[in-house]
């Protein structure tokens, strides 16, 4: 069977006028020229190519296992039904082997399933114990915090008490140092809102300010722990100060004289302290008492702390513990290793998975089973599959109809549809043609067509009713605008006229025309010589 290109069937009264050549004697001033008559017929434009029948569903039926066939039921040519069994295999070893697998997964998931029990029984105790307070490790922390919180409310009052007896039996001269640092504070106090005031209205106030306290901060560093760090650190804020201060009259004044009372202030503290300290040795021993009743609640609170936290640690690792007792004992692995033996013996007994008839058999009783036992092809159902050309291929699309037949059955044609075009080339090594392959579905399923066999298929890219159509030398173009030349009568003879047309369908030598002027009895020139054009006085050659 030949391939071929498109082409164009005329299927109504196929009456293309055909073309004559001038043989009269021409001593007139027309130009001969060659014409057709245009007709109005049925057209298509189809592209043909060679294939083979085969099934439109076939199946490998195959296993994967490695057992004795024992029976094989089917054999080629049988019609079978999806779920008929085809063979069975020995199923001996795999069913010992589930068995085995079972008794081994309960006697595994008893054990694991006891000991995470107990687990889970450990840790929800715990749990317990710490959301209601009833954990002793923290229960027996936080008495020793209570007890040890007794003991520092008891030293503090013995220490505040032995300092209420001192200030009694010092009540004239303490009084009287208290009244002392509480004038110089207020005078301080006065003074501060002058300084604070010449900070204000000065240039570069903010940077007095910032100054005036940094000596503030060094000077309640020093009375709160007198040493020669705290002392050096004072000192060298008075001096810088003092430097400041020389900048500004008037900050300089406000400076002087409240400096004058922080004097005054820190030699009346230094009197008072000095004065406490006379008063009773026992005041050191109280202190002493206070302190370490300080830092023994100090501990006990962090032993709490540490308590709750280690606590809490100690049951997220039994938490973690239990998970990584119910991940170590997971039995998924064995579990699908059961299901796998089980799914193997169902799979032994091997069956059709489509309806069709048997066409190959490779299983044999005895043998051992693996790879493709047995191939069914619905012969029902049957389809072209074709080799079309590279430049054919571009017209068609799928549920276009064809037509198809085959060398073994004659003249016949059955009616197809295109079901599925091939996405990439076929690689042929022996052959320069570029070739898709294109399958065409068999409409009816009464035919005489057999798997196979070898089959020409043609697709109908295209049809009209009622269609015009010329040869290709016919067709001009003006501009990218396509026309024809008309051998119009004027009465007195044919003059060559420009038409202007749209086309349509086309194939190996015609294509479709149509436009406004186009209708059925134009006589339309053939002849490609360029020397004819329009206007031109012509004699039309039927």
């Amino acid at each position: 069977m030949k391939t071929g290109r498109k082409n164009i069937t005329k299927f109504f009264g196929i009456s293309m006028a055909a073309t004559l050549m001038a043989t009269a004697l021409c001593g007139c001033s027309e130009q001969k020229v060659n014409v057709v008559e245009l007709k109005s017929e049925d057209l298509s434009s189809t592209v043909k190519a060679d294939g083979y029948i085969q099934s439109s569903e076939e199946k490998n039926i195959y296993t994967s296992l490695n057992y004795t066939i024992k029976e094989v039921n089917v054999e080629v040519g049988d019609v079978v039904r999806a779920g008929d069994v085809l063979c069975t295999l020995d199923t001996k070893m795999l069913e010992t082997a589930i068995i085995s697998a079972k008794t081994a997964l309960n006697s595994g998931m008893t054990n694991s399933n006891h000991n995470i029990t107990q687990a889970e029984k450990d840790y929800m105790k715990m749990a317990t114990e710490i959301e209601n307070g009833t954990y002793q490790p923290i229960v027996l922390a936080e008495r020793n915090v209570e007890y040890a919180e007794d003991a520092l409310e008891i030293a503090q009052k013995n220490y505040n008490n032995k300092l209420e007896d001192i200030e009694k039996n010092n009540d004239s001269a303490l009084k009287t140092m208290k009244t002392n640092l509480t004038n110089i504070a207020s005078q301080i106090k006065i003074k501060d809102e002058i300084l604070d005031n010449a900070f204000y209205y000065a240039p570069y106030g903010d940077f007095y300010r910032k100054e005036y306290k940094d000596f503030l901060l060094a000077r309640r560093r020093y009375n709160a722990d007198r040493n020669d760090a705290t002392r050096k650190e004072y000192d060298d804020a008075i001096i810088d100060m003092n430097t400041m201060a020389m900048g500004n009259k008037d900050i300089n004044s406000a400076w002087q004289a409240i400096y004058a009372d922080y004097v005054t202030e820190d030699n009346l503290l230094i009197e008072y302290e000095n004065l406490l300290s006379m008063t009773d040795d026992s005041v050191d021993a109280l202190k002493d008492a206070l302190d370490n009743a300080q830092l023994t609640y100090d501990s006990a609170v962090t032993d709490l702390e540490i308590t709750i936290r280690d606590s809490e640690k100690a049951l997220e690792d039994m938490k973690a513990a239990l998970d990584n007792s119910k991940a170590v004992t997971d039995f998924s692995a064995e579990q699908k290793q059961l299901a796998d033996l089980e799914k193997d013996l169902a799979d032994c007994t091997i069956t059709a998975e489509i309806d069709g008839t048997v066409t190959a058999v490779y299983a044999k009783e005895g043998n051992i089973s693996g790879g493709v036992m047995f191939v069914i092809e619905d012969t029902e159902n049957l389809e072209v599959l074709a080799k079309f050309k590279e430049y054919d291929i571009a017209g068609i699309e799928v549920g276009m109809p064809a037509t198809v037949k085959a060398d073994a059955t004659g003249s016949t044609e059955y009616e197809g549809i295109v079901t599925r075009i091939a996405p990439t080339a076929i690689k042929n090594n022996t052959s320069t043609d570029t070739e898709f392959e294109v399958e065409i579905a068999v409409s009816g399923k009464d035919t005489k067509l057999l798997i196979g066999m070898q089959a020409e298929a043609e697709v109908t890219l295209a049809e009209k009713a009622g269609a015009f159509s010329v040869p290709y030398s016919s067709l001009r173009y003006e501009d990218d605008k396509a026309f024809v030349l008309v051998a119009e009568n004027t009465g007195d003879g044919y003059t060559a006229k420009k038409v202007f047309v749209s086309t349509g369908i086309d194939g190996d030598t015609e294509i479709e025309i149509y436009g406004t002027e186009i209708k059925d009895g134009l006589y339309i020139i053939t002849d490609s010589d360029e020397s004819i054009t329009d206007g031109l006085s012509v004699k039309p050659v039927l």
